[in-house]
């Protein structure tokens, strides 16, 4: 009985190892195409920023995760329309956590970029569709 107990806890150790590694390398070949150090982020990543919107800017309360203040800030540094957020690629999207650290990691948990690419297209999101239904406070 004590062999069996053993060879059962054994198996159940390599069954760990073996599904811990699987998980890394499935990980790694979906979600992380490098690892960017917070001290590899430079102004080089800095996304397209506007001092002065040539138009009347875009409701960025209209993305799902951005709220008055938040639009305040991002307007402060120069994001005012749908087109620059939808822009962003991994590098901007570091950049922007790191320097406007109000936020961290809010932009890729909240997929900003994919909602500014349906707004500045002119669609809609669920959630913008309700903020300009006045179903929730903008």
């Amino acid at each position: 009985m004590t062999q069996l107990a053993m060879d059962m806890a054994v198996c159940l150790m390599l069954a760990a190892l073996f599904g811990a590694v699987i998980g890394f390398l499935i990980a790694k070949i979906y979600f992380c195409d490098e690892i960017i150090l917070d001290e590899d982020i430079t102004d080089e990543h800095k996304p397209h920023l506007i001092n002065e919107p040539e138009r009347t800017a875009d409701n960025l309360k209209y993305i799902y995760g951005i709220g008055t203040n938040i639009e305040q800030t991002l307007n402060d540094h120069g994001v005012h329309y749908f087109s620059q957020i939808a822009s962003w690629d991994k590098k901007n999207l570091l950049w922007i956590d790191k320097y406007l650290d109000v936020f961290k990691g809010r932009a890729v948990r909240d997929n900003w970029v994919g909602q500014a690419k349906k707004l500045s297209k002119g669609k809609d999101t669920p959630f913008s569709k309700k903020v300009k239904n006045s179903e929730m406070a903008e």
